[in-house]
């Protein structure tokens, strides 16, 4: 999809500001996908933020040198799925670009953290950096309550109930909106979200508030 289509898709349903990452580096070049987004960040600066997604398999010098790549063309966060480049969740590579975010306060994504050990041990060392768990779960849910730059994404709710579960064990100011477009329509994300039963101040910060809010301190 050409970035205008997206931003069509996004007017349809109303969304302001999308943070968007390469699938093509997922398993492929991430340089030519994160050039990708670049194009796509400056074509459209307001609507939206790019993330600089990078392969722990290069090793800590050419990771590095894409993440400060990435930061001069203008991407504002980090990208990681290494679950995807069958490279341990785990592994001592994820260090190297949580310790980049934290350096410059970046807010940085990942499709799994692994435990809540891990997950806990990641957010306190690296108190500068903001950390979001890219896929629902209530796995955080005491790491979240000792940790304050942890937030969790609402990428799939699946289950009837489960915005309802994501708000009790972790607050509504703690969690994120997220489409997984375009692997996913928005309308279907947005549905679950807007005909659960939380407050309308709880929707309003999931849909929304909460990324504003972070935001203005990180990336």
């Amino acid at each position: 999809d050409a970035p205008s289509d997206l931003v069509r898709e996004m007017d349809k349903f109303g969304v302001a500001l999308c943070c968007v990452f390469s699938l093509a580096g997922v398993s492929s070049d991430e340089t030519y996908g994160n050039d990708r987004v670049a194009e796509a960040v400056n074509q459209h600066p307001d609507r939206f933020l790019g993330f600089t997604l990078v392969n722990p398999h290069r090793g800590e010098r050419l990771m590095l040198a894409e993440l400060e790549r990435g930061r001069r063309m203008g991407l504002r966060g980090v990208k990681l799925i290494p679950y995807y480049q069958a490279y341990p969740t785990e592994g001592p590579m994820i260090d190297v670009a949580c310790r980049f975010a934290n350096q410059h306060g970046l807010v940085i994504l990942n499709h799994d953290w692994g435990s809540p050990q891990q997950m806990r041990r990641l957010c306190q060392t690296y108190p500068n950096a903001c950390f979001i768990a890219g896929h629902t779960t209530t796995a955080f849910g005491e790491v979240a309550k000792e940790c304050g730059n942890l937030y969790i994404c609402t990428c799939p709710c699946i289950d009837w109930g489960f915005p309802e579960k994501l708000v009790e064990v972790y607050g509504a100011d703690r969690i994120l909106f997220g489409s997984d477009l375009t692997d996913l329509p928005i309308g279907w994300g947005v549905g679950q979200i807007l005909y659960s039963r939380i407050s309308e101040a709880a929707k309003r910060l999931i849909m929304g508030g909460n990324l504003r809010r972070l935001l203005k301190r990180y990336s």
